[in-house]
């Protein structure tokens, strides 16, 4: 309590020390205390004392707080008129809002409150543009508009020194903070309306090399390319050569095609077009995602395809366009597809992603499991390949396949007719275990000895899994015969 009263402008102590006397009183002092509303020091002793009689102001510290914000916004006045500062002329809340709105004041109303409040004639207002620059937040706002302006560092002195000029021609410190927040925005052409409108001439704005690049940083990176030496060195050419709305300017034509801006622009300086990195671990990653998506292994004749592709101009958004193709096209097609047409490079033979189709196959079948061969599905799968289906295809028809037989998943082969597709292979001996296990009694000798000798035929012929999965043995039987053109045995 003692800290929050010494520290206003309210001499409150000896009425608060009344109070205390009264119980009634000195409750109201202990909730004000614990709900925070010892915080206004007004509302404070209003709530213990009931009024503020006999409460009055510090005037010296009344003083010191006003002269602090003046000093904040760059203005100076003579603060004698505060001598006849009381609480009941103007309330220590009505005083604490005047300060805050200051700023929003233009400078020689800054004080027209307080002096009404007190009866009396506002002072004249002093401006001090070289003092206000001084004020930290002053200097920040600055610093940020600069910033965000992508104006030279180097040039702060020259600004800071035309803004004290234009203060001497007339410029308010109210319109002087108010530039130093705007100024990130169209610099160039504010300075110039303002030094039209005080006679004076305005600095000419150069472009921060160092803001420039790192803008196209995130351009760069959308585009597979990283900043290096020689764009930071390039960047430096075209600030020096640009005005600094061309040089802003200039990251937006990077952005519609990096390379080519590049290039063009040092066309026009004469110079060397710089050779941004290439994020080859980012390209790799996205069109191997591209590629695992349609079942192709990467391998090193696809990585240098890419690397002479993408270095001679192709947009990698292009190549991922291919790329997505190779489901339903060979890749030369699938490049064509794209619009990209290869001169002088030769278009390599895709290779299945042998392993990555065995394991999606696998998770596809799982309920299928018993059949499904633990050894030589993955050179059922390159059997499928080499018969002239892509390794998409491949996926689907053995998927198919399996499930619903080799008739239907005929679709899926492409322009392999099935007469060139091998026999889908299949654990008969696990699957007649299986079943066993599952039946119980209900599995006869006679069962297990038709399922194991026409089972695979039977699969081959255009019967699915699906079509007996969890049968009965009779009903598995069933439709092994018709599919396999064989008559159950009697029994069965």
């Amino acid at each position: 309590s003692a800290r929050s009263l010494s520290s206003s402008s309210v001499g409150a102590q000896p009425v608060c020390a009344g109070a205390l006397k009264d119980p009634g009183k000195r409750l109201a002092v202990e909730q004000a205390l614990s709900s925070g509303t010892s915080k206004n020091v007004g509302a404070f002793v209003q709530a213990a004392t009931g009024s503020l009689s006999g409460v009055n102001y510090d005037v010296a510290k009344v003083k010191g707080r006003v002269e602090a914000k003046l000093a904040q916004l760059g203005l100076q006045a003579d603060l004698a008129f505060l001598d006849a500062v009381t609480p009941a002329k103007v309330p220590p809340q009505n005083l604490d809002a005047f300060i805050t709105q200051m700023p929003q004041l233009q400078d020689a109303q800054v004080l027209s409150q307080l002096s009404r409040a007190l009866g009396v004639a506002s002072p004249s207002i002093t401006v001090d543009v070289k003092a206000l620059l001084t004020q930290p937040e002053q200097q920040q706002a600055l610093q940020t508009s600069m910033t965000t302006g992508a104006i030279d560092p180097s040039q702060r002195a020259e600004l800071e020194a035309f803004f004290v000029d234009a203060g001497a021609k007339g410029l308010t410190a109210l319109e002087v903070r108010q530039y130093l927040v705007a100024l990130g925005q169209n610099p160039q052409q504010r300075l110039q309306q303002l030094a039209q409108a005080r006679q004076l001439t305005a600095p000419v704005v150069r472009a921060d090399a160092t803001v420039i690049a790192t803008r196209l940083d995130p351009i760069l990176k959308a585009s597979h390319l990283t900043r290096n030496a020689s764009v930071d060195a390039f960047v430096k050419s075209v600030c020096a050569s640009r005005t600094h709305a061309e040089a802003v300017a200039f990251v937006n034509q990077v952005a519609q095609n990096p390379e080519v801006a590049l290039q063009t622009e040092a066309k026009r300086l004469g110079v060397p077009a710089p050779t941004p990195d290439r994020d080859w671990t980012t390209v790799d990653t996205g069109l191997k995602a591209q590629l695992a998506a349609q079942s192709v292994a990467w391998t090193p004749a696809l990585e240098k395809l890419v690397r002479t592709v993408v270095t001679a101009g192709v947009p990698v958004a292009s190549l991922t366009r291919a790329f997505q193709q190779l489901g339903a096209q060979p890749l030369e097609q699938a490049l064509k597809t794209a619009g990209i047409f290869l001169v002088g490079a030769t278009v390599p033979s895709i290779e299945a992603d042998t392993a990555g189709i065995e394991q999606r196959l696998r998770q596809a079948l799982t309920a299928y499991t018993p059949v499904v061969p633990q050894a030589g599905l993955d050179r059922f799968i390159a059997s499928l390949v080499k018969a002239g289906m892509t390794p998409a295809q491949a996926f689907n028809y053995a998927n198919v396949a399996y499930q619903n037989g080799k008739v239907s998943a005929a679709g899926q082969a492409g322009t392999v007719p099935l007469s060139a597709i091998p026999d889908l292979p299949v654990d008969v001996d696990a699957f007649a275990k299986a079943t066993a296990q599952r039946l119980g009694a209900g599995y006869l000798p006679a069962h297990d000895a038709f399922i194991r000798q026409h089972l695979e035929v039977a699969l081959n012929k255009g019967i699915g899994l699906r079509h007996f999965h969890n049968q009965a043995a009779r009903t598995i039987c069933h439709h092994i015969a018709g599919a396999a053109s064989q008559q159950l045995p009697a029994g069965l």
